[in-house]
């Protein structure tokens, strides 16, 4: 868990170094937008936009990683708990997979596939409504603005509720051997079975659910869709209840080859 940016900053910052600085960029975007609406009420001079911009960024980054790193502390500490020895019946998801070696037949791969049309809509539409925005507006500074706010909400949104907002193509293929996980936009992760140390449900939505497993320096993540909508941007390359079945058969297999049960980090 440690690997990514976050977890980067963690090793050579540590937790309250990190919350502390996440709050006084909160507090100093308050402070740049503050004076903006107070002495530009009718126009936006430039520098006014500037510094609006500049706060907002500012608030936006800051508010996202205050909601963010209480929840991350508490689960990098049971994470490391984890690894030192079995963990307590408390932190451990409670409807736990039933073990079973022969669930999946080996090798197989399970994976989600772009619908390319709707992902091109999707995209098209977006870029659409920001110009339409910038036609009425005519005021980059305040588009920019709010193209900021509205990311910065989504964030903290996201982060606070463990919403998954599913639309990646994952390639997740399962050998007798190890696990290899493809993700678009991401590099190839594998691990060896004989490596695994923690088996954990990460996250967790109504609409999908995202699993690990990790021997400590390397974390494989895989999600798993919990249903595929007309609207979904991605969808398995099987039907979708024998996607459903995989998965499932996913997480047996894991219990079986590993031994661990199944972790709660969300």
């Amino acid at each position: 868990m440690y690997e990514g940016f976050l977890g980067g900053l963690v090793r050579r910052y540590g937790w309250r170094k990190l919350q502390i600085a996440f709050w006084v960029g909160t507090a100093t975007g308050v402070l740049l937008i503050i004076p903006v609406f107070v002495f530009f009420t009718t126009t936006l001079a430039f520098w006014g936009g500037v510094t609006l911009y500049s706060g907002s960024l500012l608030f936006c980054l800051g508010l996202a990683g205050t909601i963010i790193i209480p929840n991350r502390r508490r689960r990098y500490a049971v994470f490391d708990m984890a690894l030192a020895h079995p963990p307590d019946a408390e932190l451990l998801v409670d409807d736990q997979p039933a073990p079973d070696i022969a669930a999946l037949t080996l090798p197989t791969n399970i994976d989600l596939v772009w619908r390319k049309p709707l992902a091109r809509f999707g995209t098209i539409a977006t870029w659409l409504m920001f110009l339409t925005l910038f036609l009425i507006w005519r005021d980059v500074f305040l588009l920019v603005i709010l193209a900021l706010l509205t990311l910065g909400i989504l964030a903290s949104f996201v982060q606070s509720h463990d919403v998954i907002v599913g639309g990646d193509e994952q390639q997740v293929r399962v050998t007798g051997d190890e696990i290899v996980v493809n993700q678009k936009g991401n590099r190839r992760e594998s691990i060896a079975w004989d490596d695994v140390r923690v088996f954990a449900l990460t996250q967790q939505s109504p609409n999908a659910n995202v699993y690990m497993v990790s021997s400590g320096k390397k974390d494989v993540y895989w999600s798993h869709r919990l249903h595929t909508r007309w609207y979904s941007i991605s969808a398995p390359t099987t039907s979708d209840d024998e996607y459903q079945r995989q998965m499932d058969a996913l997480l047996s297999y894991i219990a079986a080859r590993t031994g661990l049960p199944l972790l709660d980090l969300r």
